[in-house]
């Protein structure tokens, strides 16, 4: 289930009809907003601020996209 989930966000783009340019920068910011959003919702539980939780993982995950944007992957 936990597999479903992680991975229903990302194909959600390309199910879209959208312009074909259009579906892998949207891709992109998924793959950005995603661990921001689990780090403002894990943080309380981690007693850490949501705010800084959040961005710590939406650097993380800009760091995944420009790898990904600087290897030509999409």
């Amino acid at each position: 289930m936990v597999v479903i989930v992680a991975t229903f966000p990302p194909i959600i783009t390309f199910l879209l009809p959208l312009e074909p340019d259009l579906a892998p920068d949207l891709l992109n910011a998924v793959a950005i907003l995603s661990p921001f959003l689990v780090g403002v919702l894990w943080a309380p539980h981690m007693r850490i601020a949501s705010g800084l939780a959040g961005v710590a993982l939406a650097l993380i995950g800009s760091a995944r996209v420009g790898i990904t944007v600087l290897l030509e992957v999409n």
